[in-house]
């Protein structure tokens, strides 16, 4: 892009650059100008993620928050497994948000809404400002169901740990509902002490007691024994696996689809890594394991 007023480098027998590289390299967070991408050569991959988000204000689709969250859980899941990570990643997902603020529709809303709660951290705060800034918008447009406000509110019940005799994997499994109890879930993560204790397995599981008791039946087997931990704690050790993960990947010699961390809900075709941010944001961001901001 040319600036008006100023002499060409190739006038002054300096070597030229490509200025749109030097002032909006891949990894910047900053656009070039209003419409423009970061990442332009990801414009029909922000198009594929944005399209599944029109379901959002299907109520057969979408009846609650808790399916928002896992819905787009799988949309940044993808984007995960395709290899983007770091500022390339944040970038990506920030065109995304850019171009959901620009559409002003109900469904553009939400899912601006939900990204900010499982979307990486670093983007959480634009979503939730972008989001804020086309509000009236999507009210007029159609109106937002009631459980947008629910986007994020899980609170924690019990959150227990199972080790294995020898200290190579901990099991963690956490409770967490709605308001007043609704879609109470449970996320399991196996962590392997071996591999520089990243989680191995992560799932989500609709059935919380059924997961409990196959943890239970596992220990009597094993001759070890489940017990309570604070959640603070769990969050602390759930946090410390995830960013282990992200940081080393999968151990050497494991199957990307049979052995990586994966969400028993997900579609077949999402990332084995899709639901591993909304553990992390859920329990970075207050809204479970008892911490605050």
């Amino acid at each position: 892009m040319a600036c008006s007023g100023r002499v060409s480098p190739k006038s002054r027998g300096r070597k030229a650059t490509k200025t749109s590289q030097r002032r909006n390299p891949a990894g910047s967070r900053h656009p070039a100008g209003p419409g423009r991408l970061r990442v332009p050569r990801l414009s029909a991959a922000h198009d594929a993620f944005i399209e599944p988000m029109a379901s959002l204000t299907d109520p057969a689709q979408v009846p609650d928050a808790y399916s928002a969250e896992m819905m787009v859980s799988v949309l940044v899941g993808m984007v995960l497994q395709v290899g983007l990570d770091g500022d390339l990643l944040t970038s990506a997902l920030l065109d995304v948000v850019d171009k959901l603020a620009r559409g002003g529709l109900a469904h553009d809303y939400l899912g601006l809404r939900t990204l900010a709660v499982v979307g990486p951290p670093e983007i959480s705060g634009t979503a939730a400002r972008a989001a804020e800034g086309i509000a009236a918008a999507a009210e007029r447009a159609g109106g937002v169901p009631a459980w947008a406000g629910q986007l994020g509110q899980v609170t924690p019940g019990a959150c227990v740990v199972l080790a294995d005799a020898y200290g190579e994997t901990q099991t963690l499994l956490f409770e967490f509902a709605y308001a007043g109890g609704a879609r109470a879930h449970q996320v399991r993560a196996v962590l392997d002490a071996t591999w520089h204790g990243s989680v191995v397995a992560l799932t989500i599981a609709d059935e919380p007691g059924h997961a409990r008791q196959l943890l239970e039946k596992q220990a009597r087997r094993d001759g070890t024994s489940v017990r309570e931990i604070p959640a603070p704690e769990a969050g602390r050790r759930l946090q410390a696996g995830i960013d282990a993960f992200l940081r080393h990947g999968q151990p050497p010699g494991t199957g990307q689809e049979d052995d990586a961390p994966s969400c028993s809900s997900r579609p077949a075709s999402a990332s084995s890594a899709a639901i591993l941010w909304r553990p992390a944001r859920s329990c970075s961001n207050g809204s479970c394991c008892g911490r605050s901001p």
